[in-house]
């Protein structure tokens, strides 16, 4: 069964720029950083939204995504 969402991924080409507006712009608390590769932000009501620099690059639209969190992934 789903817990819950465990964080929704924003990729990124540019992180430092995403940095700058999740953290400076919309003032969110950065909850864990992996240099240029990932960053998480948690929001107000406990939510994550993480910067993601792995997706490919040739994508011409990345797309966001999330990842679920379950008790039985079976």
């Amino acid at each position: 069964m789903i817990k819950k969402i465990a964080f929704i991924a924003h990729p990124t080409r540019d992180i430092q720029r995403s940095r700058e507006f999740f953290g400076d712009i919309l003032g969110l608390q950065t909850s864990a950083d992996y240099g240029d590769m990932w960053a998480e932000y948690d929001t107000p009501d406990g939510k994550t939204i993480a910067l993601d620099t792995m997706t490919p690059k040739n994508s011409d639209s990345p797309s966001v995504y999330m990842a679920l969190e379950t008790d039985d992934i079976e």
